[in-house]
């Protein structure tokens, strides 16, 4: 019997250290399993795990015969493997749906083909897809739930906006520029921050980057032929910083984009590049004419000889994209990629599945579309959307003025 207990000891012990093992020193895996679901459904699985920074990113390619589903999943689980367990089928005329069941019974959203073709919930409701709701009813009398399901229509009034507060996911903070400065939206309330005394209409020398609302002080005097200062408003914490630059930079200069949450600027005059860190509240000079400028390709600062073609763009290339796709725009975020087709309707492309996207929603007339921080944000009429695999599609801010003045009026970040 002492035998006995020694071995299940040393058993848990050697458990115990394999899973501190797994929890300080493994950031990623890759597996393949095959689980029979409780209604006897046979599915073929691909999961790949990262941890990046803070998330924890579960992704999958689940197959069911010639039926492929890709979806993600966030979710602090100790880095455990073949974290699947059981997985729920419905159908209901031409859309069949999966909803998987993770370990200790966590589940997330369900995955859903339309016609063979995935597509989101968010999608299925803006077409008004009557069997959805078919699906979704049973979902609930099973006793499953999601955070995409629910939506609100209330909304609150803040001066010149309107924020419909419930459907901001609690983590994210907006911004809106109003001329002289921001509103800080978030799901509890809005502020209203003044930063500069002289309207600015266009809102070309600002950025959000990182934590800092960074803006030029444009309140420049008749006589003042340069900039000398940058106001920088932490979103966060409300604090309010100004550096004052030594060599004054003229008017004839433009932001080039944020990287690294650092934001890079050029003085187009005199043909000098510079970066501020907003964290550190310092500028140093990083490019010139002599040594060349830097620019962003495909998510990465790279060197160019001159200052024409340095704008930070979010865009990226992907031929595999482009050959199935023709003429899109692709985004692209930690693994995951984004596209964008000419009558506005978007993809997610998980696991390198380019045959296999999800279409998430559409909308005939997207502008200002940003990718980051596990969620898609655009602009359309006057209206400002939140899209994230969580929460779905849903209206965060009604503004008239991004009817005809929308670009860099808002932005948004993950607190």
């Amino acid at each position: 019997m002492k035998k006995i207990l020694k071995i299940i000891f040393l058993l848990g012990v050697l458990f115990l250290v394999y899973q501190l093992f797994l929890i300080f020193f493994i950031n990623e895996h890759s597996v393949s399993y095959s689980i029979v679901a409780k209604d006897k459904r046979k599915y073929f699985i691909d999961e790949n795990f990262k941890k990046v920074d803070d998330d924890y990113i579960y992704s999958f390619t689940i197959k069911d015969k010639k039926k492929v589903y890709t979806f993600s999943y966030n979710k602090d689980l100790n880095k455990q493997e073949e974290i699947i367990s059981d997985i729920k089928y419905y159908k209901s005329n031409n859309l069949e749906c999966i909803y998987p069941i993770y370990k200790k019974n966590n589940t997330s959203d369900m995955a859903c083909l339309l016609n063979n073709r995935q597509v989101s919930y968010s999608y299925l409701k803006q077409v008004n897809n009557k069997d959805l709701d078919k699906i979704i009813n049973k979902l609930k009398k099973d006793n499953y739930k999601s955070s995409s399901w629910e939506s609100s229509d209330s909304s609150r009034k803040y001066n010149t906006i309107r924020v419909y507060e419930k459907n901001i996911p609690g983590d994210y903070i907006y911004t809106v520029w109003f001329y002289k400065g921001i509103y800080i939206v978030n799901n509890k309330n809005t502020i209203e921050k003044e930063l500069l005394q002289k309207d600015k209409y266009e809102n070309n020398l600002s950025m959000l980057t990182g934590k800092f609302y960074v803006t030029f002080n444009t309140d420049l005097s008749a006589s003042d032929l340069e900039y000398s200062q940058f106001i920088l408003y932490n979103i966060k914490d409300g604090g309010r910083s100004e550096i004052d630059l030594e060599n004054k930079f003229s008017l004839n200069t433009y932001i080039n984009g944020v990287y690294d949450n650092m934001l890079y600027i050029t003085d187009n005059d005199n043909k000098k590049q510079y970066v501020l860190d907003p964290n550190k509240q310092s500028i140093k000079e990083v490019g010139d004419k002599d040594i060349g400028f830097k620019a962003l390709k495909n998510n990465k600062l790279i060197n160019i000889r001159t200052n024409k073609d340095n704008i930070f763009y979010d865009s990226v290339s992907n031929k595999n994209i482009t050959k199935l796709y023709g003429d899109v725009e692709v985004k692209k975020y930690r693994e995951d990629y984004y596209f964008k087709t000419g009558d506005g309707e978007v993809y997610k492309v998980i696991n390198q599945e380019y045959k296999n996207p999800i279409k998430l929603f559409q909308f005939p007339d997207i502008k200002e579309w940003k990718v980051k921080d596990n969620a898609i944000s655009f602009v359309v009429g006057d209206t400002i959307y939140i899209y994230t695999d969580v929460y779905g599609l849903r209206p965060i801010i009604i503004d008239k003025e991004l009817n005809y003045n929308y670009k860099n009026i808002y932005d948004f970040m993950k607190k």
